[in-house]
Order: C-alpha cells, then sequence, then structure tokens
C-alpha cells in the first residue's frame, strides 16, 4: 500500500484479467528517482467482488504498489493495523486483507 504513489502498479503482466498498451510513452519515478516505463493498463481481478481498475503495468517493476487514494475514490474503506491492513466495501465486508509490510494479499 502506497499514499504516494499515483496510480496502482505493478510489473506482473500475469496478474492481468485485461490490458490496454499505452498509445503515449509514459513513465513512473519511484522513491529513489528510478524511472519506469508504463506499457499498458488494466484490470485486476483479485476475486468475485473485488477488482482493481486502472493499473498501470510497469517495466522492471518488482513489487505491486497499491495507491489508497484510487481504493478510496472507488468507495472503499482502508484500515491500517500493525501486521495487516484491511479494504472494505461500502457495507464494510471484507473484500481484501493485506499482511505485513511486504505486502502478502489475501482477498
Amino acid at each position: 500500500m502506497d499514499s504516494g504513489c499515483s496510480q496502482h502498479m505493478t510489473g506482473d503482466s500475469k496478474l492481468f484479467s485485461n490490458l490496454t498498451p499505452m498509445k503515449h510513452k509514459e513513465y513512473i519515478t519511484s522513491g529513489d528517482n528510478r524511472e519506469g516505463k508504463v506499457v499498458s493498463r488494466g484490470s485486476i481481478r483479485m476475486n468475485e467482488s473485488f477488482i482493481l481498475n486502472v493499473v498501470a503495468l510497469v517495466l522492471n517493476l518488482h513489487f505491486n504498489l497499491l495507491f489508497v487514494l484510487q481504493l478510496l475514490e472507488d468507495d472503499l474503506e482502508v484500515h491500517f493495523k500493525k501486521n495487516s491492513s484491511r479494504v472494505l466495501d461500502r457495507q464494510e465486508d471484507l473484500v481484501c486483507r493485506i499482511f505485513s509490510f511486504w505486502l502478502s494479499l489475501s482477498c
């Protein structure tokens, strides 16, 4: 989870249920000033009730980032705890749990 990135992003193309190639060159800059090329955008189905939309596929990105503001804009809630975080829908039902800093998802 990240509150400072610009969108959900991953480097793993196998996670996507659909992908649309980028028409224009776009790059992201990480916290350590490395650039990554955004090659596509798409959706990732996490489970039956949870789909991440507008996820960037970034070359040579070796981790997954969930952008907190994007989750909130999708009408979800994010609850943070010491060892895990939870993403809840409008009815406060659990849609995803993230364990520890190293991002192990359980959706």
